[in-house]
């Protein structure tokens, strides 16, 4: 068993001359408190096993990561995310996720087959959501968005042949939709 760990780094990444935007800006990604903890790690070629047993940190525009863990499992033609889950203090999401190594030295080619489950509270959905008017920030609902979504293909074509997102009281899923 191989492990490796991390506690109370940072890491910065950075492109262009502007100022970051308020909220999560990907050009101006600030991470501190990273600490992460892998186990049963392995890779020889495209063989690679690896356990997340824990990873939190915090970010630049308030995100924080609570917690992240899941699993990594690799072989010569495939890779499987078979429960990846992340919590903040305001969602939960969670990823399962299988596609081919073709897919990732092309993605206009090969398959990715992805499950997303997620609970996003509003304080998570406003960092994301970048400049809006304070009117939207105040009227948009405490509660959490709920989103299930199965996606299956590569950049050539994509199949959603599941989204089903929720707002209760502003947006609901189809009549007979659970």
């Amino acid at each position: 068993m191989r492990q490796l760990a991390v506690n109370g780094s940072s890491v910065r990444y950075l492109v262009g001359q502007r100022k970051a935007h308020p909220g999560f800006d990907p050009s101006h990604i600030q991470l501190r408190d990273v600490n992460f903890r892998l186990d049963s790690l392995s890779a020889q070629g495209h063989n690679i096993q690896a356990v997340i047993r824990s990873f939190s940190m915090n970010e630049r525009s308030g995100l924080t990561v609570q917690s992240l863990s899941g699993r990594l499992l690799a072989n010569q033609k495939n890779i499987r995310l078979p429960q990846l889950a992340l919590k903040t203090p305001h969602s939960q999401l969670e990823l399962t996720a299988n596609t081919t190594w073709s897919f990732v030295e092309n993605p206009d080619k090969g398959d990715v087959d992805m499950l997303f489950d997620a609970r996003i509270g509003k304080q998570d959905v406003l960092l994301f959501a970048g400049a809006l008017p304070e009117a939207f920030r105040k009227e948009y609902p405490f509660r959490p968005l709920m989103v299930r979504a199965t996606l299956k293909g590569n950049l050539s074509g994509m199949q959603l042949s599941q989204l089903k997102a929720e707002l209760r009281g502003h947006f609901l899923p189809a009549v007979g939709e659970s």
